[in-house]
């Protein structure tokens, strides 16, 4: 089986110090585990808008990691003002929600990283 986490990986720290892969050097298995990982989250989710199970969509070729993002679905975790983003990968593996967090007002008030 073929190594999907080098330890060559470019990667971007996050504030939370999780250490987010910018590139998919495997794409296709990348893809896949981020997917699966995002169909393991939505029991978790509000869904507010959009399609009830995203699919999304990996996009690596620039910001500061790479991530499968879901733009054309509003989904909240439940009990939280916590808005999914996308699922990014780790350089040993994880996957990882990436939420914009707001505030009551549903102002940005920063972005949370969870480990799923």
């Amino acid at each position: 089986m073929k190594n999907l986490y080098t330890t060559k990986a470019e990667y971007n720290e996050s504030p939370a110090g999780l250490h987010l892969l910018k590139e998919w050097e495997d794409y296709r298995a990348q893809e896949r585990k981020a997917k699966n990982a995002l169909r393991r989250l939505v029991p978790a989710l509000e869904i507010m808008r959009g399609d009830p199970l995203p699919d999304g969509t990996a996009y690596t070729s620039s910001g500061d990691f790479a991530a499968l993002w879901c733009p054309s679905t509003e989904a909240r975790k439940r009990g939280t003002l916590d808005y999914l983003q996308g699922i990014a990968l780790t350089d040993d593996g994880r996957a990882v929600a990436v939420y914009e967090q707001r505030d009551e007002s549903g102002a940005e008030i920063g972005y949370k990283y969870e480990i799923i």
